[in-house]
């Protein structure tokens, strides 16, 4: 892993959401890969889940 700016760091067991997101085209290959973080004190994350019979 790359070293993070100093614009970017924060304190060790500081609340943040790690997220990896990989991204393949048609034929399965690989075409973008990210991985952010994002600072419990810059971000608000909300998540809706939706239910319908065809649901497990």
């Amino acid at each position: 892993m790359r070293p993070r700016p100093s614009c970017c760091t924060f304190p060790q067991h500081f609340p943040a959401l790690g997220v990896e997101r990989t991204t393949r085209d048609a034929d399965g290959r690989i075409v973008e890969f990210v991985r952010s973080i994002y600072r419990g004190d810059r971000y608000r994350v909300t998540s809706e889940l939706h239910f319908d019979a065809g649901s497990g």
